[in-house]
């Protein structure tokens, strides 16, 4: 993994990865597969964030006719609305980038340099805020509370009451399943 320095929020990377054409020795030790090489961005909890934009190509196929050129990016880096199912959430933080070469297949594994050029873009902006002080929670669309749930802290008396029912019934059940089984007879006598 390839370390990124500190992204903040509001900001995005962008990756490019450039390795030149394969000698004609490393294409015979290649044999018939061409090898292909993949570059990935990780976000700090050290997941793979694989939603590159559509112009982007994460992985190539490397050859003996041209140098292969990687692009891949993520981000900006924003607060998830979980109100709203089209905005991917990532965090803040340092990221990595991954890259990998396919096995050799039928051939033999070849070393091939690669050069990373990595930008981090844009400037820090859209820090979520987290309600006002003292209603740190959000419990609502645009509603927010000192507390996780805007439910009553204590048990109450109906639930009290169901709970009891329902652990007697539990009980009953099993007593009378334990007399049917012993009332029940395997085999002949």
């Amino acid at each position: 993994l390839y370390s990124i320095d500190e992204v903040d929020w509001g900001q995005s990377v962008s990756v490019r990865v450039t390795s030149p054409e394969l000698s004609a020795e490393q294409a015979d030790k290649a044999g018939y597969s061409s090898p292909e090489i993949v570059a990935v961005v990780h976000g700090p909890m050290r997941n793979p964030l694989g939603d590159a934009p559509d112009d982007a190509t994460p992985s190539v196929s490397l050859s003996e006719d041209e140098g292969a050129t990687i692009t891949t990016a993520a981000g900006p880096i924003r607060q998830l609305n979980r109100y709203e199912t089209t905005s991917r959430s990532y965090l803040p933080g340092r990221h990595w980038i991954s890259i990998r070469m396919s096995g050799p297949g039928e051939g033999q594994p070849i070393e091939v340099p690669v050069d990373i050029e990595v930008d981090v873009q844009g400037e820090p902006s859209g820090v979520p805020s987290y309600g006002e002080e003292g209603d740190p929670f959000l419990i609502s669309e645009g509603e927010w509370a000192p507390t996780v749930s805007d439910a009553g802290t204590g048990l109450s008396v109906v639930r009290m009451v169901a709970s009891a029912v329902l652990g007697v019934g539990g009980a009953a059940c099993i007593a009378v399943g334990t007399l049917r089984l012993r009332r029940r007879r395997v085999g002949p006598a």
